[in-house]
């Protein structure tokens, strides 16, 4: 095995989302596409041979619209690794809940985003309908239940969409459901600046004059991969701002051993992220 390790990839499926989350960069996206199968498998054969153990068929798309995420996850069994499941279950279906039951010896886990408390909150976040939304992630995680499941299951919200006085709220809307965690999530990204909001984590650090720099686990050892074989700088840079290489001339290999990419990682391991146009706003480099 190669001295260089891949810890967890990121591979973009499609551009394809059912919602349309205020907080997201998907609708500004001028790319639109969907990988092709024989793209995916040499990511997935390359990296395996580089250690990977984990990958998600997600970037900022929604993976349960994606035609082909059967066939993958049976590529992923096949190659004995796992898969991470990030969704808005807006599409979370019956038949669609059983299929992903059907694979439990190979996922991961499943991590559902809700975005809001209430209906006209929700709403406006995501653009999808709440009443439906929530009647699918009762009815999935019952059949959980009532399966004997374990796959974890996790639901969030930003924190800044739960105050105080609300966070009892959104726990009791899931009450009685045997989540893995429910929580408001402690982070609300800028994706490094690119979406800024005054209300972001970051933000706050920033005028609290508390931000601690320290090397983010995204540039040493996680890939993220668009769909047409583009390897952005990480998960928060959807626009492509830096690019170590395309997977259909390059080996990953070869593309986690690109001098920019060194670059980067020293530059995160020597404390300097503050240095570097994209990561100097980025709330995954601070601690």
């Amino acid at each position: 095995m190669s001295d260089i390790y891949v810890g967890e990839v990121h591979i973009e499926s499609s551009t394809d989302c059912n919602a349309n989350c205020k907080f997201c960069l998907n609708s500004t996206l001028k790319r639109k596409g969907m990988m092709e199968f024989q793209l995916f498998k040499k990511i997935v054969d390359e990296s395996v041979e580089l250690g990977c153990p984990v990958f998600t068929p997600w970037f900022i798309n929604e993976p349960l619209i994606f035609p082909d995420l059967w066939k993958w996850m049976e590529y992923f069994r096949k190659k004995k690794v796992k898969a991470i499941i990030f969704t808005n279950a807006g599409n979370l279906t019956d038949e669609i809940g059983d299929k992903l039951f059907d694979y439990e010896d190979i996922i991961h886990s499943i991590t559902i985003s809700f975005m809001g408390i209430t209906k006209e909150i929700y709403e406006t976040n995501m653009g999808l309908d709440f009443n439906r939304t929530t009647k699918n992630i009762y009815r999935f995680m019952e059949r959980r239940y009532v399966l004997g499941s374990t796959i974890p299951v996790y639901i969030n919200t930003f924190k800044d969409y739960v105050t105080k006085n609300a966070e009892s709220v959104f726990l009791d809307l899931w009450k009685g459901l045997k989540f893995s965690g429910i929580s408001p999530m402690n982070k609300r990204h800028e994706w490094a600046g690119q979406n800024p909001d005054e209300n972001s984590w970051i933000a706050q650090q920033r005028k609290a004059g508390a931000i601690n720099r320290i090397a983010c686990s995204r540039i040493m050892d996680q890939l993220d991969v668009f769909y047409d074989g583009t390897v952005p700088l990480c998960c928060m840079d959807a626009k492509g701002y830096a690019r170590f290489g395309n997977v259909n001339e390059m080996s990953v290999k070869e593309i986690m051993e690109n001098p920019l990419r060194q670059y980067y990682r020293d530059m995160h391991n020597e404390g300097r992220s503050g240095e570097l146009p994209f990561c100097k706003d980025c709330d995954l480099a601070i601690g």
